[in-house]
């Protein structure tokens, strides 16, 4: 929370077979950094870059 209220543009790419976050924390990921910079990648576990690289690399360019 800190990061986001001294201004630090923070993205999250999260895959949703991941298992490492619950769906309350990546909800709650939301929260804090807003939902329009929060993606939940479908078909998709820890790796977003390999498991679903063309989407990845689009978000990058969207969040410039």
């Amino acid at each position: 929370m800190k990061l986001v209220e001294n201004g630090m543009k923070i993205t999250g790419i999260y895959g949703q077979e991941d298992g490492l976050f619950s769906k309350a924390q990546i909800e709650s990921t939301a929260k804090i950094i807003g939902k329009e910079k929060l993606f939940y990648l479908e078909n998709c576990s820890h790796n977003p870059f390999i498991d679903q690289q063309k989407q990845f690399l689009e978000i990058l360019r969207l969040v410039k």
